[in-house]
């Protein structure tokens, strides 16, 4: 095989891989199976050409430090959230039917992420190979796909039950999130176009990413649309915020259009921050349980994960049976899992750390009990310990 032939072959490949992607990305909200298939066989794709590249010495990392750097943390993510799937798989013998979900997702968003991370890397390296003409295609898939996806949003929410639409997403939110990446690929590929026309194009798209995020109803995506959308105007055209005032006065109008359009999701975030001690199963109070979760932790192990390594009163905790409080506790904690992963605004793994810090909490409750009954600070301890395992399991 020829050099001529194998450059060939490999700018290809290159192409092919974006022009696909862009087409997972333009069917993800809409179609299910198909994009995630077409995902696996790029990223396959990726990693061959990398090991190619590798073995035949054609690759060149110099200049591309930050892409190695951004390789590199990604496999460390990868890495984290294998360990932790894998340690609580191990140390639960009976997990609960969440905890088992939450587990294969974990193991599942680790594979795509490592994937991913090749992915990142590949066209980082061969990104030079990619045509104009396969920017304009992948442009042009986006933007149908979107325009699709807005039919379908409008469908949903004018014909189901959901005020909130989630597409082909469990909930409102994660649908929002795939819309706003989509909407960055789509802002990286203008980056190399300049012709009039498509800067129309850039305006036809922002309008529909930002209907759709609006029948999503997600605060923090709409936040993020329009910073994401001022940063690319301000960078692609040079333009400065503090300096031209009229820049300036439409950036301010829009956020505050967006906040008056939007201010009954702010009102409900502030009910829900106020309210978490009572409902954690929303969006924010999802979150605060999270933080009060780990604050009760903090207060009532002194830093120590392991009740056998703590103290109470300056005398090592000794374990006791304490079988009817542990289980009065698993059976509040698998109640409050259950409702938690009916919510809309809550994910698998936001699940899973709101039934943890609702555990803690629990917890709480319970060691006060075996105090008041018995006195003993080391039952209470041997309660916080087996709740640190189950939080953990759930």
């Amino acid at each position: 095989m020829t050099n001529k032939t194998e450059r060939n072959g490999l700018t290809l490949l290159v192409n092919f891989s974006v022009i696909a992607l862009c087409l997972a990305l333009s069917l993800n909200m809409f179609v299910t199976g198909l994009p995630q298939k077409i995902f696996y066989f790029v990223s396959y794709l990726s990693v061959a050409s990398i090991l190619y590249g590798l073995v035949r010495r054609r690759i060149d990392f110099r200049g591309e430090g930050f892409y190695l750097a951004l390789f590199a943390v990604l496999v460390i993510f990868t890495l984290i959230r294998l360990f932790w799937a894998l340690h609580v798989k191990g140390i639960e013998t009976a997990p609960s039917t969440d905890a088992i979900t939450n587990i294969g997702n974990y193991l599942l968003g680790a594979k795509r992420l490592l994937l991913g991370a090749f992915i990142l890397l590949s066209l980082a390296i061969y990104g030079d190979r990619v045509s104009l003409t396969t920017l304009r295609i992948g442009k042009v898939l986006i933007l149908i796909g979107l325009l699709i996806t807005l039919g379908f949003g409008i469908h949903e929410h004018l014909y189901t039950a959901n005020i909130r639409i989630k597409l082909t997403t469990e909930a409102a939110s994660m649908s929002s999130y795939m819309i706003l990446f989509i909407y960055c690929a789509w802002l990286w590929l203008s980056r190399f176009e300049t012709h009039r026309y498509w800067k129309v194009a850039d305006v036809v798209v922002l309008a529909v990413t930002f209907a759709l995020l609006y029948l999503c109803a997600t605060r923090v995506t709409l936040i993020a649309l329009i910073a994401t959308g001022l940063l690319f105007v301000v960078q692609s055209y040079r333009l400065s915020l503090l300096t031209n005032w009229r820049v300036g006065t439409l950036a301010v109008g829009v956020v505050a259009l967006l906040i008056l359009m939007t201010s009954n999701r702010w009102v409900e975030g502030v009910q829900d921050i106020e309210n978490f001690g009572s409902n954690s199963s929303t969006s924010l109070g999802a979150r605060v349980a999270i933080w009060s979760g780990a604050m009760n932790f903090i207060e009532h192990h002194s830093g120590f994960a392991n009740a056998g390594c703590a103290h109470h009163g300056g005398a090592p905790v000794h374990h006791q049976t304490l079988s009817a409080q542990c289980g009065r506790l698993h059976q509040r904690q698998i109640q409050h899992a259950q409702r938690v992963s009916r919510s809309d605004d809550v994910t698998g793994m936001a699940g899973d750390a709101v039934a943890g810090a609702a555990l803690s909490d629990d917890a709480g409750g319970l060691a006060e009990e075996v105090r008041s009954a018995r006195g003993g600070a080391a039952d209470a301890g041997a309660v916080y310990h087996r709740a640190d395992r189950f939080g953990a399991a759930l």
